[in-house]
């Protein structure tokens, strides 16, 4: 990504933004690209290089304790209507009136505080691997966990009391190759014995142990990913769990009107089959019950370069829909397969997205072929018509 079209706001409660922003060419809509942990707005730089060359505007974020934005250490900072209301700060600060937001990971949760509080703003919603997280969904972490035991038969979000430890950050700095090693895990069936329970992603980064990373991932771009997530370190992005777990983000969702909890807009939901820790059941029972209008509903067994690259997930008309596309494969590592592939991918270089994915084998692993790039593309120039 360009350097030089990086610029920086202060937002009206005094913290300074980092963000990229190229504007739109005449009748082309603005897209927000809000992503997740543990990234930066670089990961984005194959969907920006992409919808760039389409005519689109683009605003992508360093979010809130990533990157060369201000990283606060006080998980009251973390408030996702906080977060939302910064984010409106910086459409301002370009000008832009509307815009379709694309959330990927925690960036969902951002993406569902504009839903609540800032909808007038946004011409539709993409939700990748998440879902929409309407306000009030868990009570507080130890309601989450007995809830996605119930549902999942297992805990799923074991590792967010880790995350919140007072020295976790140091824990995993400390033997960062032991914990991305997991991150990046070739063998994605390591999760559920080795993250989602309580206490096991502790014991595996504190005992420094190691698995193979995927091999589709060069090993410059994993020492690459590793610089960028060190040199900021990992104290402020971990409040992004902080905040949950000590209750904070719970407590202020419960005021958020209950009327504010249906989304209204167009809304595209990726989810990934095999993803242990966001199953898509959960974002798809949310989606029926806070979306409002059709649902429409495909599967699709695998992405290659052989499918319908045509195809259209999104049907847009006058009624408002709700789109789900689930891809047997796993969460969130934004890479390339291999480099004669790699202008097919608007992937989520290596470490960000989860939710669309060609082969992805694990959560933090995710990559967009052309299909889904063909997909949203289609969808959002349709609503940009």
């Amino acid at each position: 990504m360009d350097d030089s079209l990086y610029k920086s706001v202060t937002t009206r409660r005094g913290i300074k933004y980092s963000y990229y922003f190229s504007p739109p060419t005449a009748g082309k809509p603005v897209l927000l690209l809000l992503h997740g942990f543990p990234c930066t707005s670089y990961d984005w730089r194959y969907q920006v290089s992409f919808f760039k060359a389409q005519g689109y505007g683009l605003i992508v974020p360093d979010m809130l304790g990533y990157g060369r934005t201000d990283k606060p250490t006080d998980p009251a900072q973390y408030v996702q209507r906080l977060i939302s209301q910064d984010i409106i700060d910086i459409l301002d600060a370009e000008n832009v009136q509307k815009a379709i937001a694309i959330g990927h990971d925690w960036g969902c949760a951002t993406a569902s505080r504009l839903v609540n509080c800032h909808s007038d703003r946004f011409i539709a919603f993409a939700f990748l691997a998440v879902g929409y997280v309407a306000p009030g969904t868990g009570a507080n972490f130890e309601d989450l966990l007995a809830q996605s035991k119930q549902l999942g038969g297992s805990e799923l979000f074991g590792y967010w009391s880790f995350f919140s430890e007072k020295d976790c950050h140091k824990t995993i700095e400390k033997n960062f190759d032991s914990f991305y090693s997991m991150l990046l895990a070739d063998d994605a069936e390591l999760w559920k014995s080795h993250v989602s329970p309580l206490g096991a992603l502790k014991a595996w980064v504190e005992a420094d142990k190691r698995t193979a990373f995927v091999a589709y991932v060069p090993e410059e771009e994993v020492e690459n990913q590793k610089q960028r997530l060190l040199e900021g370190g990992l104290e402020a992005p971990l409040c992004w769990y902080k905040v949950n777990v000590v209750g904070l983000e719970p407590e202020d969702q419960k005021g958020i009107p209950k009327e504010k909890h249906l989304v209204h807009q167009p809304v595209f939901f990726g989810a990934t089959l095999r993803d242990c820790v966001c199953p898509p059941e959960f974002g798809k029972m949310l989606a029926a019950k806070y979306c409002i209008g059709q649902v429409n509903y495909e599967h699709i067994s695998s992405i290659s370069l052989a499918a319908d690259y045509g195809r259209v997930i999104h049907q847009p008309t006058s009624t408002v829909k709700f789109a789900l596309t689930k891809f047997d494969r796993w969460h969130f590592r934004e890479s390339v397969l291999a480099s004669r592939l790699a202008d097919r991918f608007i992937a989520f270089t290596f470490l960000a997205i989860k939710s669309f994915a060609t082969p992805c084998f694990s959560k933090w692993d995710i990559r967009l072929s052309s299909d889904i790039l063909r997909m949203l593309y289609i969808l959002f120039t349709h609503l940009g018509s």
